[in-house]
């Protein structure tokens, strides 16, 4: 992948393609997939690591795509207070060729590979939760250090050390060239770092910043010396801390400043490389997922409060709704090093290519760290060298891959070399050319004729609408433009074309379809069937039932900029004043949202218990929604019986025992959608193959229809 591939169209992007040295290693390119969770298997119960072959798949597919270096997730070298493991260990020398086979699936392919080392126990429960101090944020819901933790002793601090050494010796021994001592977010070495968490009064104590620094400079000088000098050793350490959940108290928070101090005497101890992230005290995630504040479609504290970024961290990039956010920081970093300085941070080629160019064209920063952008499209490095950039599989920013370890719009993620995918990433061609009819254009329908046309199949999709996008049309009005729903939904459509599918819209088809077509296989992916609770009065006129609500929600699309979907917060929506919102998973989460966005009071009301509430909202993200539809006035009461809808509004009895009319203007349905097996049953006979994907089938989120219609597919 020479400079010289980059297209015209991403000149600005040619740099990022130039080779760049950390410590001894050559990296042919300037992009670096940071550690994050994959598809590595561990067995619990013995305590041994299990090279699956998912985990080489991802692992190859990464290094495949083009990507400059790897930092492989784990390696850790730590038992949890208490006993046993949290992490994947490298604790004995029995575990050394697991992890040499991970090595190996990376340097197969000429690319550098490091490990990086972190003690998660801030994060775990009670006993064995860990820190520098006695210290921690109690309710903070979304941050590690919510409980009362261990304050490590003198002995216990020399003892995990000593691990790191001694596991950054075994990480050597499997072939690793390097590895990195994440001492970021709230874990547990930045609470060393940082006078926020850090109240010793020994030598690890926050006295001065040589005290704060020592732990990392004592693991530093024990792994080269250990090691020896060409063992690459990063560092990830916050640029700068904020506290989110109690914001202005920031007082003892890190500064910009400090950290670039403290990264000169990690450079000092002999560190090679310095990756820079955030501290986001009260919201874990925010640290390394930016983009996260603006979830709501505005700059958001986690908590329900506006985040003013040029008051509380005013060297945030903030205008690009968290892509590139660490940028400048890490520029403030790197100006009193000599050595390599990345970030990470919704690093998303895709979003802001010429900020990130610029960046590394200018020496801002050496290096760019990113994730979930190689998880929705491993190739994307080689892609956009090759200028092909339309060509990306956009990741949404869903988080789905963080809390269930799949992702949304790549489907083999993980997949790849299990036992539902054996075949690996790469879609493989069918030995029999067919003619694959599909009838659906949302994204299982996308997804399946993609999939198909790659197989080599003849594809022709039918569609009864206008427009392919399915419910995903809708979904981008609501969830605005955070998750990015309308890239997705393009990249589908532009696929199709480029694969040759042929494309009939606005055509229902039905029984009589598929017999003057006569195919040799049917995918029928027409969507989940709207469902309306039981409830007298049901069809009422102040009632908008799911279908009229998609109706009305994709009408929308018509009149915005599709690339930002900025303009929705103003679009007609023929709602009244006050709205029940009946629903209380993630449709009438998100419904809530889009209506007090635009001015409406909203109740939300449904029969299931508190403990539904917004359930299918990713665990690490849901305090996030809840909090924010509450502290912008939604009324939420689950756990309720309906009673009667009339024209006034709806009567319910609460969940503890007082009958209730909740007045309103209009009530809006956002109930899940039911299976929708009639078209499929109908055809039943008639077609030699006959699959059934997406909500038709089981009715879910475009996740679960994305991987659906992608295995299905993978069978003709």
């Amino acid at each position: 992948m020479e400079a010289g591939m980059v297209g015209q169209g991403n000149v600005k992007l040619k740099r990022l393609f130039e080779p760049g040295k950390i410590g001894k290693l050559t990296l042919k390119n300037r992009l670096i997939k940071c550690a994050a969770e994959s598809a590595m298997q561990w067995d619990h119960e013995k305590q041994v690591i299990k090279p699956g072959k998912r985990g080489l798949f991802f692992y190859d597919a990464i290094a495949a795509g083009g990507v400059g270096m790897v930092i492989m997730e784990s390696g850790a070298a730590m038992k949890r207070r208490g006993g046993g493991y949290f992490l994947v260990p490298i604790d004995t020398d029995d575990n050394i060729p697991y992890f040499a086979e991970y090595a190996q699936s990376v340097h197969k392919h000429g690319i550098p590979c490091i490990q990086q080392f972190y003690d998660f126990s801030p994060l775990l429960p009670a006993p064995h939760t860990e820190s520098s101090s006695a210290v921690y944020m109690p309710g903070a819901r979304q941050d590690m250090n919510s409980e009362l933790p261990h304050p490590l002793t003198k002995d216990e601090v020399t003892a995990k050390i000593r691990s790191f050494i001694d596991g950054s010796i075994r990480s050597q021994k499997a072939g690793f060239d390097g590895m990195e001592i994440n001492a970021g977010c709230s874990h547990l070495w930045a609470t060393f770092l940082s006078r926020f968490w850090n109240k010793r009064t020994d030598e690890y104590g926050p006295q001065s910043l040589e005290n704060r620094a020592r732990v990392v400079v004592e693991m530093i000088q024990g792994i080269k010396k250990a090691c020896s000098q060409d063992f690459v050793v990063s560092v990830l350490l916050n640029g700068v801390e904020t506290n989110t959940f109690e914001l202005g108290n920031d007082a003892e928070c890190m500064t910009v400043e400090e950290s670039a101090a403290l990264a000169k005497l990690f450079e000092q101890a002999g560190a090679d490389f310095i990756h820079v992230r955030s501290g986001m005290f009260g919201s874990h995630l925010a640290g390394f997922f930016p983009d996260l504040n603006f979830i709501t479609n505005r700059s958001d504290s986690g908590y329900g409060i506006p985040l003013d970024f040029k008051r509380y961290i005013p060297d945030f990039i903030s205008k690009y709704d968290g892509a590139g956010a660490f940028i400048d920081i890490a520029c403030k970093i790197k100006k009193g090093l000599k050595i390599p300085v990345g970030t990470v941070g919704d690093m998303d080629l895709r979003l802001i290519p010429d900020v990130i160019g610029d960046a590394v064209a200018e020496g801002k920063i050496d290096f760019v760290l990113m994730n979930r952008p190689l998880m929705a499209d491993p190739e994307l490095p080689a892609k956009i060298a090759a200028g092909k950039m339309d060509e990306v599989r956009p990741c949404t920013k869903c988080i789905t891959c963080f809390n269930d370890n799949v992702c949304r719009v790549n489907a083999a993620m993980t997949r790849a070399g299990g036992e539902t995918m054996p075949e690996g990433y790469h879609v493989l061609p069918s030995a029999k050319k067919k003619r694959v009819l599909v009838i659906g254009g949302g994204p299982a329908g996308m997804e399946a004729a993609r999939v198909a046309a790659m197989r080599g199949h003849q594809v022709t999709l039918y569609e009864k609408s206008s427009k392919l996008g399915g419910l995903m049309l809708s979904a981008a009005v609501v969830k605005g433009p955070h998750e990015r729903i309308l890239d997705f939904a393009g990249y589908l459509s532009t696929q199709l074309f480029q694969l040759g599918v042929e494309v009939k819209l606005g055509q229902a088809a039905g029984k009589a379809t598929v017999q003057n077509n006569k195919p040799d296989v049917v995918m029928v992916a027409v969507g989940g069937a709207y469902s309306k609770p039981e409830i007298p009065g049901i069809d009422n006129r102040i009632v908008v039932d799911n279908e009229s609500m998609h109706s009305k929600l994709e009408l929308g699309i018509r009149f915005v900029n599709p690339l930002t979907l900025r303009d929705l917060t103003k679009f007609y929506l023929p709602l009244g004043h006050r709205v029940v919102v009946i629903g209380g998973e993630i449709h009438g989460i998100e419904m809530a949202e889009f209506l007090v966005e635009r001015g409406r009071r909203v109740t939300l009301v449904d029969e299931l218990p508190v403990t539904e509430l917004g359930k299918g909202i990713p665990p690490h993200i849901i305090t996030r929604h809840i909090t924010y539809v509450r502290a912008h006035g939604v009324r939420i009461m689950m756990g309720v019986k309906y009673g009667e809808i009339t024209s006034t509004g709806l009567t319910v009895t609460t969940d503890y025992g007082f009958k209730e009319t909740i007045e309103a203007d209009n009530i809006a349905l956002a109930v899940p959608l039911v299976p929708n097996h009639a078209l499929f049953d109908s055809l039943q006979g008639i077609v030699p193959e006959l699959y059934a994907v997406g909500d038709c089938n089981e009715p879910g989120l475009i996740v679960s229809a994305v991987a659906g219609s992608n295995l299905a597919a993978r069978k003709i």
